[in-house]
């Protein structure tokens, strides 16, 4: 009987034991389970408070983002304006320089016929002046033919 006392009391404290065993595995699985809780909602809150910290670097990022882009936009509008103008111009320079070609072909061709006037009115001045003196020399060819004919008349006058 003692034996069996003594094993019954034995299986009881262990009994005793077990419970306060899984009561104490209980109490710290859910101590750990709040704790694991508490660092989900600390880790949340810091996964959220990481999140509002890059919201807040990326929202003045992004501002200046659409800023650079509308500036980028605004910088391509002009330079498109800029070269619709440019090809204006170029095609106004280009009607110019036709206008120009057509110009100097019509000089070209005013100084060519200058020039043949200007030969030609050389040809007539020298023609003009070699019959000139050619008529001077025959003036005088003929005014000491006149004058010697008056002196031989004179002298036939005067032999007579």
């Amino acid at each position: 009987m003692r034996t069996k006392l003594f094993i019954l009391n034995l299986i009881l404290i262990l009994l005793i034991s077990l419970a306060f065993i899984f009561t104490g595995c209980k109490k710290q699985q859910e101590t750990e389970t709040e704790q694991s809780q508490k660092k989900t909602e600390a880790e949340m809150s810091l996964t959220e408070k990481l999140e509002q910290d890059v919201q807040d670097v990326i929202k003045p990022l992004d501002q200046k983002g659409t800023e650079l882009k509308k500036e980028m936009d605004d910088l391509l509008f002009k330079i498109k304006n800029y070269e619709q103008t440019l090809v204006e111009k170029q095609k106004e320079l280009s009607q110019q320089a036709d206008s120009l070609s057509v110009k100097e072909q019509n000089l070209a061709k005013k100084e060519g016929s200058l020039k043949s006037y200007r030969i030609a009115s050389w040809v007539v001045f020298w023609i003009g002046l070699a019959l000139f003196v050619i008529g001077l020399i025959l003036f005088l060819i003929a005014r000491n033919k006149t004058a010697s004919q008056r002196a031989g008349k004179k002298s036939e006058k005067n032999l007579k």
